[in-house]
């Protein structure tokens, strides 16, 4: 079993394999445990974040130490293709998103932390020129859906940060705790490749549940 993990790994993070191949290896991982997600996370500066987007798999840990709602698509069989397990968890309002942080004894990034995790000052996490096969956004093998983490390596930020561009937009620490907005970065499955990157930026009302928002930890 190590054996066929790590094969299915070694898949995922080869930028050689075709996309097929990755996704495929890494669903086959969500079905028998992705150990990728129990790596550790990587320190920037003064703060460490987690590697890859929370998954359905992190939620599911936390429900079932609290109460916590469950995510909107949560068993609604219309919307299993976003429950695979080490697919990003979406479907969580801002607030629901900052308790599952701190309950994993961290907090969400500012907009600041997020861009440099993602590779700030370039404009992508790999560079200034966008890269076909280096995220998850509109006209990726038409998926409807976002990917589980880790399948992009040539999309992986400078400081090895997975899914920055595409993937979901990751819900980020708000300037200004009065307006109703709070800031979402980095583009999804759903976006046009110009909308996907380190400088991009969106803002839903903080009880929005969408299919394409999730988030990212950070640890101070």
């Amino acid at each position: 079993m190590t054996e066929d993990l790590e094969r299915l790994v070694a898949v995922c993070e080869n930028p050689a394999e075709p996309l097929t191949a990755r996704l495929s290896a890494a669903t086959r991982l969500g079905e028998l445990g992705d150990s990728r997600l129990l790596r550790e996370p990587v320190r920037v500066g003064a703060i460490r974040f987690s590697r890859y987007p929370a998954t359905n798999a992190d939620y599911a840990r936390y429900r079932v130490k609290t109460s916590a709602t469950p995510p909107r698509f949560q068993d609604d069989q219309k919307w299993s293709h976003l429950q695979t397990a080490n697919q990003p968890v979406v479907g969580i309002t801002f607030e629901e998103a900052a308790a599952y942080a701190r309950w994993a004894g961290g907090r969400l990034p500012t907009e600041l932390e997020w861009a440099i995790g993602a590779g700030a000052p370039f404009r992508y996490p790999w560079g200034e020129t966008w890269l076909e096969d280096a995220a998850c956004c509109r006209g990726t093998l038409a998926l409807r859906a976002p990917p589980p983490v880790g399948c992009f390596p040539r999309g992986v930020s400078p400081h090895g940060l997975w899914d920055c561009a595409g993937t979901v937009w990751e819900w980020c620490a708000p300037d200004d705790l009065q307006s109703e907005l709070r800031p979402v970065r980095g583009g999804a499955w759903n976006s046009l490749p110009a909308s996907c990157g380190v400088e991009a930026r969106n803002e839903y009302r903080a009880n929005d549940r969408w299919s394409n928002v999730g988030m990212r930890v950070v640890f101070d």
